[in-house]
């Protein structure tokens, strides 16, 4: 993203959004799955809006993750199908799953828990429908799932597979184990002993007579860097490749270049007997969990200039030092706009509440993403 004169119409901190690069990203990962042979079910998290899941899914409006309830809403209200819910739920959000199951042709669950199950069986559906399930499986992350080498995860398959009420659709895994790794051949070697994990699994599944319609796993580390033997699975469901960011390049996942969302800052203000000068833009606008030990440019990249630091932030400002040498003021005179890649994106992009798309430069639209959990 290149021209910072056109982007001194927005107002900063300012959340944009490189539609090119949105599109080569998604390109890129549905030809990759192509080349592999499985489907690409992209999860909707980082960016939670109407236009990029219609870019990320080829247009075809069909197969999403989604992490809350509102963007189920408002992905359903926009025309998509075949989403699944990745969490497991509540008691009240199963009420309220319950309508959404009987708005759209395929809505599914995901349970890591007989009580999940119990739930589901408890709460009846209108005119003959039954609940649709995805087992949460845990291959070695260690935050959500039933672990996939427990006697106990095989007994849970068995009772939903025997259940009248409730349909057993697949297995889903969350590698996020992949986000740990520090480089791509680590990313690699970690996918293949998940996915070694997830056939595992489902093989006994086959010995039992359980069919397993749908294997989906993904991140996008392991989907950027994918090992062969994940083209044995059916579908892969990242959801942070769509804008990329800086944990994903230090990773291995992407180039710089592949970045496609930046915050529009200003510097605000010199302090050269301090060694810094200050920005308007804080935590309320850029993502402040960076891994500082990595990333030697501190809570973000300052595009175009290696050279500076944000080595900390308050709620609305960012403090900027050099990295080698003094910091050249008469560089960077007040109301200088700079433009800085986050850290995550996700974490980012949930501070901005509208998004400013920019062509070659230009701002030519704004998206406005779903906020909230239910409503």
């Amino acid at each position: 993203m290149e021209g910072m004169a056109e982007f001194s119409c927005l107002q900063s901190p300012s959340f944009v959004v490189d539609i090119n690069k949105v599109k080569q990203n998604a390109q890129q990962m549905l030809e990759r799955c192509q080349e592999l042979g499985v489907n690409l079910r992209p999860h909707t998290k980082t960016h939670k809006t109407l236009q990029a899941a219609e870019i990320s899914t080829g247009k075809r409006k069909q197969g999403l993750v989604v992490s809350t309830i509102a963007e189920a809403k408002y992905f359903i209200n926009g025309g998509f199908t075949d989403i699944i819910f990745a969490q497991p739920p509540s008691l009240t959000k199963v009420q309220v799953c319950a309508a959404l199951v009987e708005s759209v042709s395929e809505f599914h669950m995901l349970i890591d828990n007989v009580q999940h199950l119990y739930m589901l069986e408890d709460t009846k559906l209108l005119n003959g429908k039954h609940w649709s399930v995805f087992l949460d499986l845990d291959c070695g992350y260690g935050r959500t799932g039933a672990k996939w080498d427990v006697v106990g995860t095989l007994e849970l398959a068995r009772l939903i597979h025997q259940s009248e009420s409730v349909d057993f659709s697949g297995v889903y895994v969350h590698e996020g184990n992949s986000y740990c790794q520090g480089s791509a051949n680590e990313v690699t070697n970690i996918s293949e002993l998940t996915t070694s994990r997830l056939l595992e699994f489902t093989d006994k599944l086959e010995c039992e007579g359980i069919p397993c319609p749908v294997k989906t796993m993904g991140s996008t580390p392991s989907c950027s860097l994918p090992a062969q033997i994940m083209s044995k699975i059916t579908e892969f469901h990242p959801g942070n490749y769509v804008f990329y960011d800086l944990m994903q390049y230090y990773i291995g996942s992407c180039t710089l270049d592949d970045i496609a969302c930046s915050v529009i800052a200003r510097v605000i203000g010199h302090y050269p007997e301090r060694g810094h000068m200050i920005m308007d833009c804080g935590w309320t606008a850029l993502d402040n969990q960076s891994e500082m030990s990595k990333c030697v440019t501190g809570h973000g990249y300052i595009v175009g200039e290696p050279n500076l630091r944000i080595d900390s932030m308050t709620q609305e400002l960012g403090k900027i030092s050099a990295i080698a040498g003094k910091l050249d003021y008469e560089k960077y005179p007040i109301g200088t706009v700079l433009q800085i890649y986050p850290w995550h994106a996700c974490a980012t992009a949930s501070l901005h509440n509208v998004y400013h798309i920019a062509s070659d430069g230009v701002i030519i639209d704004k998206w406005k993403p779903v906020r909230g959990w239910v409503e």
